[in-house]
């Protein structure tokens, strides 16, 4: 995920510029030797269980881009179809939270129903595990005052694991017999070439130069400012210490 480090530039001119040296460092990233993780089998599990609150709402942020005033747009169309391909354009097969969901049946799991109660109060979820996932269903109820932030955050999101990171999960799942489907989808359909990535770099550009033309260069300033908040957000902050003593507790 991003850190503070990683973020674009301060200045919307050098994004392109960044966002291509961030992929080759993410692909030069990759070692090709997973033996020394020293992961077990045990770990990888529960590696993968705690996402899954995470990756079963994969695309999420972009739920309301089917809406009229919205997908009727250049920049809704191209984020309606990065949406449509998470939930597998029509077919349940290619459904992503689908294939997440049988990887984790193949590991000895089954979760209840994502939108069951039994699903949030699944006995070996973190808590944690509903920090990014209750995060990015908050924000998408809201798509055009945090469309900034959506679009940073959906650049993370979608260049986070090129390259790497995706290789390396590969690596260890197929180290412990399971099924690599999933991440070998995505480090092909979130490429920076012509996947994900690229669409999601290409919807902010489209954004800045809608602005540039029609709300001048200050507008055009704050609007990166909350496109790089989004890219930052992917990443909780730290818990505070009152938090980790004594978690807040919600009504039923």
């Amino acid at each position: 995920l991003a850190t503070r480090d990683d973020l674009p530039p301060k200045g919307p001119q050098g994004l392109r510029t960044w966002f291509e040296q961030r992929a080759q460092e993410q692909v030069r990233s990759y070692g090709g030797q997973v033996a020394i993780s020293g992961k077990s089998r045990d770990e990888v599990i529960d590696e993968a269980l705690q996402l899954s609150p995470m990756i079963l709402v994969d695309g999420a942020w972009f739920q309301r881009f089917g809406n009229a005033g919205l997908v009727d747009s250049p920049i809704g169309a191209l984020l309606y179809q990065t949406y449509s391909d998470e939930i597998g354009n029509g077919q349940a097969a290619l459904n992503h939270p689908n294939i997440y969901r049988a990887l984790i049946q193949q590991m000895g799991i089954t979760l209840p129903a994502t939108t069951s109660r039994a699903f949030a109060e699944f006995g070996r979820f973190d808590t944690e595990s509903f920090e990014v996932p209750a995060f990015w269903l908050s924000v998408s109820l809201h798509t055009r005052r945090f469309l900034p932030e959506l679009l940073g955050l959906n650049l993370a999101m979608e260049l986070s694991g090129v390259g790497g990171a995706y290789r390396s999960a590969r690596d260890e799942l197929r180290l412990h017999g399971f099924s690599t489907l999933f991440v070998d989808l995505h480090n092909t359909i979130d490429n920076v070439s012509t996947g994900h990535s690229a669409m999601a770099l290409e919807a902010i550009e489209m954004h800045l130069d809608d602005l540039s033309r029609h709300a001048g260069a200050d507008a055009t300033a704050r609007t990166w400012q909350r496109v790089r908040t989004g890219f930052a957000a992917l990443t909780p902050p730290p818990r505070r210490w009152a938090d980790r003593i004594a978690p807040p507790r919600y009504p039923h």
